[in-house]
């Protein structure tokens, strides 16, 4: 194959990845054995080594075919974009939720966040982290559009919610409405806390929380069930989601909790 153009060179070295890899791990080595590590043939292998060798990526020696410095740092740039595609799976409830941000974001800002999600195994995963976050902070600042979380963590909330820590909450009018249809007993509660403050809003894009100095943005499974948190406590970011916050909390309406 005559590889004529970036494109062309950055697709064979996707599909020839392995070949690298077994390059990284055990070079030098004669084509004979990087065939039988491939599980392919002698001249399929000639055939990407030539191809590799023009590009400089690969080189063949006495000793046998190496990786060259420029092969590596292609290499590492494969496994980058592995990883990222990773994060991004995970993360797809999340970077769906933040294309209806009002304010301008980094995407790095999520893809080097702490990332939890939740599985079969551990269905509560998300969840639990947030309420480690929540209990220990003494400035919350909350936006709630979906807000369906199971009681447990409606009961962990309150529990957290001690005389002193302040917490500002911006809701949708359908996360309100799910509140005081689930959870009476929380509206209730709420309307005896001096050091709680909520407003409704036509404004709120997604849920985030601003938990001192820790933002958090979560995504839900398809019942509406906190399924991946991604929590960072970048200056940036933190920056971002407190100015999202007070844009919504100030287009709100205060609720006589």
């Amino acid at each position: 194959m005559t590889i004529t153009s970036a494109n062309d060179l950055a697709c064979e070295v996707v599909d020839r990845t392995d070949l690298l890899e077994v390059l990284a791990d055990r070079s030098p080595i004669d084509a004979t054995d990087l065939a039988d590590e491939l599980g392919s043939s002698v001249s399929t292998v000639n055939r990407v080594v030539g191809s590799f060798s023009r590009e400089r990526l690969v080189e063949r020696t006495d000793d046998g075919i190496v990786l060259t410095p420029c092969g590596e740092v292609v290499l590492d740039a494969i496994d980058q974009l592995v990883g990222t595609i990773e994060i991004t799976r995970t993360l797809h409830p999340v970077m769906t939720s933040l294309a209806n941000a009002p304010i301008e974001y980094d995407r790095e800002w999520f893809l080097e966040a702490t990332v939890t999600t939740s599985t079969p195994k551990h269905p509560s995963a998300s969840l639990n982290r947030y309420s480690e976050l929540f209990a220990n902070a003494e400035h919350k600042r909350l936006i709630g559009d979906q807000f369906v979380v199971p009681e447990y963590g409606i009961d962990a909330a309150m529990q957290a919610m001690e005389d002193g820590v302040k917490c500002s909450c911006v809701w949708s009018e359908y996360a309100f409405e799910q509140m005081v249809e689930e959870y009476p007993a929380m509206i209730d509660w709420s309307a005896d806390q001096n050091n709680l403050e909520a407003v409704i809003s036509e404004t709120v894009p997604f849920d985030l929380a601003i938990l001192d100095d820790h933002l958090l943005v979560y995504g839900f499974d398809e019942n509406g069930i906190m399924s991946v948190l991604a929590d960072t406590d970048n200056a940036a970011a933190v920056e971002w989601g407190t100015a999202v916050f007070e844009r919504c909390f100030n287009s709100g309406e205060l609720v006589d909790i």
